[in-house]
């Protein structure tokens, strides 16, 4: 089904790298502003106030910059790191797709098809047949030009 590429080449790792700092930049700016808007926003976004989340922003980007700069120095430490990484991200791809599908599907489908404004096939209820006989039409240029 999905696969994981156990032996990725260069670039394949240097993506990696790249891609890891760039999304722990992005989460760590993420989650500063939400502490930010959640505490004083008077204070200014900018401002060190030793809150723990600052902290743990802090070390994501160096978590993301260690993973960047690895990729860039070592390739088999990063391969180490890409292949577990990957098949984490894999299995949780799967879960998040299923979950979000059977949501998606409890929450739009069954809705409305329990909801029925109308009958759109116009089965007539208690019919011997379902058959409408066509109605005929002329056959003229203006209808030639527009069939339905």
């Amino acid at each position: 089904m999905l696969e994981v590429n156990k032996n990725p080449d260069e670039g394949d790792l240097r993506q990696f790298g790249i891609a890891m700092l760039g999304g722990f930049v992005v989460l760590g700016v993420l989650l500063w502003g939400i502490a930010w808007f959640k505490a004083e926003p008077a204070r200014g976004l900018f401002v060190w106030s030793g809150a723990p989340v600052q902290y743990i922003v802090i070390a994501m980007w160096f978590v993301g910059l260690f993973l960047f700069a690895l990729s860039r120095v070592s390739l088999e430490v990063s391969r180490a790191v890409y292949v577990p990484w990957m098949t984490v991200a894999m299995v949780l791809g799967v879960i998040m797709s299923n979950i979000l599908l059977t949501v998606l599907y409890f929450t739009l489908l069954i809705p409305f098809t329990l909801i029925r404004l109308s009958d759109p096939m116009r089965r007539k209820l208690g019919g011997q047949t379902y058959w409408e006989d066509a109605k005929p039409y002329e056959p003229t240029l203006d209808r030639m030009r527009r069939p339905f």
